[in-house]
């Protein structure tokens, strides 16, 4: 006995390191794969590699996973009841038990994979909301720069003059529509928040409020195509020594100013021009909301303040094109080099750019769940089809005497496929359930899609459903094919 079991477990180790050899290549091919859709704003990308501790890791639990189930059929099998197995008519019924713990896992394999596709499926749902929402503004054919000015050979003066002619040139050049600068960009890494306080009514120190704070040139709403919607844009009246102004946006209005016209009033700000002296400025315009910082969050009050009144650094060059943006790029650079050849001209690169950064974690996140979904979906089929080509093989001299009595083919084929039809459900149900304490956990990495998405749960179930019925059909299908005169022979 001992030796038969040696034989099977041999058999059962050299499957288990037959399937680690193929699933290690699988890996690395994989891998190569994925990195190319891993997003560039993630860290440690140069990084990313197969490790060999979670390599060896996973050898073992293939290993103790070809013993653990292996060992249980190899003693089984190694003490035949001789008696059951000379008996025919026990013979289909000898493996009850077993096709039970079949089942069973059949049962839990179909769950689990329901849980990853709906996990999958709310990700996608997710990705897509994400994609369309609306940014308040025109990302396509504009691009984006960052040039640098040394401290010691510009005064703020100096730089202001500089800002304004290095927009008037760019605004000349062949294929630009509309040039301007902001301080943060949108949708970059930058996020500043500053408090102010309102003249025509104090508030006290314990409730000033605050709201986002940007930096713009003139021509940076008409480039990046934010629409105006009461008062004006900047343009040559907002110069440094005129007067102060600001513009809103209409969350700001509608939060501080509810139901009135916020152009005219005066808001003083906390933040000065670099020399520490804080000035009143007076709403000159009103433009619509854009999303900073991440598209997840809600457009949120803010409030934008002329370049040439308060310059802090070089702002972000935005420059709207009438064709491929990275085309201007060269034009600009000379632009700038004849200017000042010191000055060093980076990060070039095109809104839609800085647009898929933003949401590239969200599509690697939801690439993976949909991979392993997928897996999950075959290997659910594949053990279904196991399953019920066991049971059909099992049960090949009950189906030839159903044949033999009479009973058509349409029976048959209902009757393994009602087998089918039983385990998937299960499987459905059992996994619909897991879902519900699954998807709370992905709350935080869904936008504007609920957790329990009845649409998205029913059409993840039909097509988990229809595969595993297509996995049943092809069984089902060949026990109609029995002869009954060959089985009745046999017996």
């Amino acid at each position: 006995m001992s030796r038969l079991v040696l034989q099977l477990m041999t058999e059962s180790v050299a499957l288990a390191l037959t399937g680690a050899a193929a699933g290690t290549l699988l890996a690395r091919w994989a891998l190569t794969a994925l990195v190319k859709f891993y997003p560039s704003n993630l860290p440690r990308l140069q990084n990313v590699s197969i490790d060999m501790r979670v390599l060896l890791f996973t050898t073992v639990l293939a290993l103790v996973s070809a013993v653990l189930f292996g060992l249980v059929p190899a003693i089984r099998a190694a003490r035949p009841n001789l008696v059951e197995a000379m008996q025919a008519g026990i013979r289909s019924s000898s493996g009850s038990q077993h096709n039970r713990f079949r089942s069973v896992l059949v049962v839990s394999q179909t769950a689990l994979g329901l849980m990853l596709l709906i996990g999958a499926g709310l990700l996608i749902r997710s990705l897509y909301r994400l994609s369309h929402v609306d940014l308040g503004f025109n990302p396509s054919h504009v691009l984006t720069v960052n040039f640098d000015l040394s401290q010691t050979r510009y005064n703020s003066d100096q730089q202001d003059r500089f800002y304004q002619e290095l927009l008037r040139r760019l605004r000349n050049l062949p294929g630009v529509n509309a040039t301007g600068a902001a301080m943060p960009l949108p949708l970059s890494d930058d996020d500043w928040t500053i408090s102010f306080d309102l003249v025509d009514h104090p508030l006290s120190e314990s409730e000033q409020p605050s709201a986002g704070f940007y930096i713009a040139a003139p021509g940076l709403f008409e480039a990046m195509q934010i629409p105006l919607l009461r008062g004006r844009f900047f343009d040559d009246r907002d110069q440094r020594n005129a007067v102060q102004t600001m513009i809103v946006n209409q969350a700001f209005a509608e939060k501080f100013f509810p139901n009135q016209d916020p152009i005219g009033r005066h808001i003083k700000i906390g933040a000065g021009d670099g020399k520490g002296r804080t000035k009143e400025r007076e709403v000159v315009g009103v433009v619509g909301n854009v999303r900073t910082g991440t598209l997840t969050r809600s457009p949120r009050a803010a409030y934008y303040v002329p370049l040439s009144q308060m310059i802090w650094s070089p702002p972000s060059l935005v420059i709207r094109t009438t064709g491929d943006p990275l085309g201007s790029a060269e034009d600009v650079r000379k632009t700038l080099a004849d200017m000042d050849r010191e000055a060093p001209l980076f990060n070039v690169r095109t809104m839609e750019d800085l647009l898929a950064l933003d949401i590239g974690e969200a599509k690697f996140q939801t690439l993976l769940l949909s991979v392993f979904g997928g897996i999950a979906l075959l290997l659910t089929a594949v053990g279904l089809y196991g399953v019920m080509a066991y049971s059909v093989a099992q049960r090949t001299r009950e189906i030839g005497i159903r044949l033999a009595l009479g009973a058509s083919k349409h029976v048959v084929l209902s009757m393994v496929l009602q087998r089918g039809a039983i385990l998937t459900a299960a499987g459905l149900s059992a996994g619909i359930l897991g879902s519900l304490c699954l998807t709370n956990f992905m709350e935080k990495m869904l936008f504007e899609t609920k957790p329990f998405d009845a649409p998205t749960i029913g059409a993840v179930s039909i097509l988990l459903a229809s595969i595993a019925l297509l996995a049943s059909y092809l069984p089902a299908r060949r026990a109609t094919k029995v002869d009954p005169l060959v089985t009745l022979r046999y017996e």
